[in-house]
């Protein structure tokens, strides 16, 4: 049985899927970047034979995953090495936020439920404001006080 994502023929092992859970992996990651193929939200959505966590950009339709000591972005999870739009440096983290990233690439780890509730509380204060859609009002967005 596969789990495919919505929209999307890229599809995962439910098993695989379920096996997430419990590693050292993020769930979810933001990815900041100037090249905006990449740029993005990825979320946890299997895990290779060692435990690192593979992600999936679903409005890019990217992949981030661990391969030769290095976190790699490419449009496939079986890319080669080089093929991928940018690598890390060597490491053993399972985490790519901890990794070293160049070209002014920067990842972080996002916790989307309490991103949720940021957009929830921020929105009770917008009142009739221009809201642009690709760039929801979240308290990181606006920053402290914005309600104030």
């Amino acid at each position: 049985m596969l789990d495919c994502l919505p929209g999307s023929s890229h599809c995962f092992g439910a098993s695989d899927a379920s096996t997430a859970e419990g590693t050292d992996s993020p769930e979810t990651l933001a990815l900041a970047s100037r090249f905006a193929n990449i740029d993005g939200g990825y979320k946890l959505v299997d895990t290779d034979n060692q435990g690192y966590g593979i992600y999936f950009d679903e409005e890019d339709e990217k992949f981030l995953f661990f391969r030769e000591s290095r976190w790699c972005v490419a449009d496939d999870r079986g890319d080669p090495i080089d093929e991928c739009y940018c690598t890390s440096n060597r490491t053993k983290s399972k985490d790519p936020s901890s990794a070293k990233w160049g070209d002014g690439l920067r990842i972080t780890v996002v916790d989307l439920e309490q991103s949720q509730r940021d957009v929830f509380d921020v929105n009770s204060c917008i009142d009739e404001r221009f809201v642009d859609p690709d760039f929801p009002p979240t308290s990181a967005a606006l920053g402290q006080g914005a309600c104030e």
